[in-house]
């Protein structure tokens, strides 16, 4: 029960200041409890019966009688629950959909091009789909991606601020203030996708480098003189999180 109640007290704590790591951890310990429980309650079911069993059939023993019994209940239980078990959406609709997305020839594309064309250290600014999609698969680092498939053990909600503000100051056109904060992550490119984000092309600072379907790559100028720092309160200002909400999300980041 400890192991509950320790599962219990750390999802109680998942704030952005207490989580250790993403509360959806958690949650899969309770999972696996949850699993751990119901053997022992099927084992505690079978062992009255197999005594009563072995009373009429006394040369089996009480234990293979018992063991037979779990095997049986543990066969009848997959029987009932795989027909269900193997139509669920992770099996049928969202393997459709990976189909789907692994077939696009412009990710592959980009893919391919990001391994050939980049430093395997370089770092993107890209929108939470082509991180996992694109970026991810070609090794590269990204400012964030989803919490969900992100480094526990970094500030993910610092990290997703900085994501969108970064893009909010594009979008501003703001270049002193969008390489503050890029210089802070070391972004030295952006990957996105047409038509939501078409408006990227016209980016005085940003130079287009591989276009293929809908899927365009941008490396960001170099400054030239200036401090590159200059325009970093206004960055602040987009990291900085509203006082009137508080998201309780997961402390994860991408590296």
């Amino acid at each position: 029960m400890s192991w509950g109640a320790a599962c219990l007290a750390f999802l109680a704590a998942a704030t952005e200041r207490l989580a250790l790591v993403p509360s959806f951890h958690f949650v899969f310990y309770l999972k696996a409890l949850e699993s751990l429980l119901v053997g022992v309650g099927v084992v505690a079911l079978c062992r009255p019966v197999s005594r009563f069993v072995h009373t009429y059939a006394s040369r089996i023993g009480p234990v293979a009688i018992e063991g037979t019994l779990v095997f049986l209940v543990a066969v009848g239980l997959f029987a009932c629950k795989y027909p269900s078990y193997a139509r669920r959406t992770d099996f049928v609709l969202d393997r459709a959909k990976a189909i789907v997305v692994s077939a696009r020839n412009d990710r592959i594309a980009a893919i391919d091009w990001i391994e050939t064309h980049t430093d395997p250290k370089a770092i993107f600014l890209s929108p939470a789909p082509l991180a996992l999609f694109v970026v991810g698969p070609s090794g590269r680092k990204v400012v964030a991606v989803e919490p969900y498939f992100s480094n526990p053990y970094v500030n993910w909600l610092e990290r997703d601020r900085a994501s969108r503000g970064l893009f909010e100051l594009l979008r501003r056109h703001d270049e002193a203030g969008f390489r503050g904060l890029a210089q802070r992550f070391d972004v030295g490119h952006v990957v996105a996708e047409d038509p939501d984000t078409e408006w990227l092309r016209r980016v005085p600072i940003l130079q287009e480098t591989f276009r293929c379907g809908l899927v365009r790559i941008y490396a960001v100028r170099p400054a030239f003189g200036g401090d590159p720092t200059i325009g970093a309160s206004s960055a602040e200002n987009l990291l900085r999180p509203a006082r009137s909400r508080a998201p309780a999300l997961p402390h994860v980041s991408s590296h």
